[in-house]
Formats: structure tokens, C-alpha cells, sequence
């Protein structure tokens, strides 16, 4: 069975997207973290055999359940590190019978919805495969077995992705990787996205109200 999950965290202001926040506003940087995730399960929401939104807080389960919709299974993150975290949803995906797991964020909704069949199959032959992001880190990780990768690793730097392919490699690992992609961080990341969606995915509607949201978002704050 082929997972596809996607670890999301509550749209609280003043929590999320705070380099975003410092331009727009903890209110407005909030509403796009929202969109963005809401666009991201949107765009894969057909992706694999089943697909799982790991989110954050517990007691926000009925918001995200709402967000996402029956497409999606739901699964509270564990504490400790995102290492912690990412390595006790792998044990519960294998427990539950997952051959191959995908692993994305919600910081990259125009993410090339290609890759995600690109990295599935690639995953029948290869240990690993990654997508790299601009900011060093990495907008997608598969796996078809636990590998000994997650801890003590800086996250949220821009050496997570050079010290996980590093440590594949050390290890003799196969590995793929996919394109690079870009995460919505700051205000720049931000007209970067709307300067695409219209030249290099006209025809991604979820993509094209995505947009709309964006405009609208900066026109009120």
C-alpha cells in the first residue's frame, strides 16, 4: 500500500509562518498558511492508495478534519523532534500495512503534482527518494523502510537535505532526486508564487484560487 501523508500544524496567528508574519501580518500570514495546506491536500488528494494528515495540535482534530475531508485519514503528531515525529508516523504507516511512504509539508502548494507518481515508482527501486528545496531543506521525503536518518539533524536549516543525503550515502543507499521546489517562507517566496501560477500552471484551478486568495489576503492586511 503506497502512503501519501502530509504534516500540518494549526493556523493560529502569531504560530505559523512568522517570517511570513513580520511583512504581512500574524492574521494574514495565518489565513495563507491555511490555504496553502488546504491547497496542498486539494492538488494530491488522489495521490497513492490512502493519505494521512498529521497534525498539530490534538485537540484541533475537527478543524483539520473539516479542512481536509473523508480523503484523508487523520493521525495526531507524537512530541519530541520533527525527526521524532516523522519517525513514529513511519512505525505506525508500516505497522498498518504501507509498502512505500511519501512524507510532504504545506510549504510548497504548487509542488509539480508529476513528482509525487515519479516518486512512488522510484521507490520499487530505490531506498530513498527527495525532493530538495531552495532553503536547504527538503519538500518531500520516501521511504519504503525505516532508515537510521532522523536524528540529530538541524531542522529548519539549510543543511537538512546536504546531511540527509549525506547519511544515505554513507549508508550505500539508493537515492532519487526530484526537482527542486521553492516553500512560501517570506513575503519575496510570495511574489515568486504569483508571478508563476499564471505563466507556469494556468490551467491548476486549485492553483488559480490559491491566487485569488493570495490577492485578496494582501489587499485586507
Amino acid at each position: 500500500m503506497r502512503n501519501l501523508s502530509v504534516f500540518a500544524k494549526y493556523w493560529e496567528p502569531g504560530q505559523v509562518k512568522t517570517r511570513l508574519a513580520r511583512d504581512i501580518g500574524d492574521v494574514g500570514a495565518a489565513e495563507l498558511h491555511r490555504e496553502f495546506l488546504a491547497t496542498t491536500l486539494a492538488r494530491i488528494g488522489n495521490a497513492g492508495d490512502a493519505r494521512t494528515i498529521v497534525f498539530t495540535p490534538q485537540e484541533m482534530e475537527g478543524a483539520f478534519a473539516d479542512l481536509a475531508g473523508p480523503a484523508w485519514r487523520r493521525e495526531s503528531q507524537s512530541r519530541g523532534t520533527l525527526g521524532d515525529r516523522l519517525k513514529a508516523h513511519l512505525a505506525n504507516q508500516w505497522r498498518a500495512g504501507a509498502t512505500n511512504c511519501l512524507i510532504l509539508g504545506a510549504d510548497c502548494p504548487h509542488l509539480p503534482l508529476e513528482a509525487i507518481d515519479e516518486a512512488f515508482q522510484r521507490l520499487e527501486t530505490h531506498d530513498a527518494v527527495l525532493g530538495p528545496s531552495d532553503d536547504g531543506g527538503y519538500w518531500l521525503l520516501g521511504l519504503h523502510r525505516m532508515l537510521p536518518i532522523f536524528d540529530d539533524i538541524a531542522w529548519g536549516t539549510e543543511t537538512v537535505f546536504q546531511t540527509t543525503i549525506d547519511r544515505l550515502r554513507a549508508q550505500n543507499r539508493r537515492v532519487h532526486i526530484l526537482p527542486n521546489c521553492f516553500d512560501i517562507d517570506t513575503s519575496r517566496d510570495l511574489v515568486r508564487l504569483r508571478s508563476e501560477i499564471p505563466l507556469s500552471m494556468p490551467n491548476d484551478d486549485h492553483l488559480k484560487k490559491l491566487g485569488g486568495a493570495i490577492a485578496r489576503i494582501l489587499a485586507d492586511r
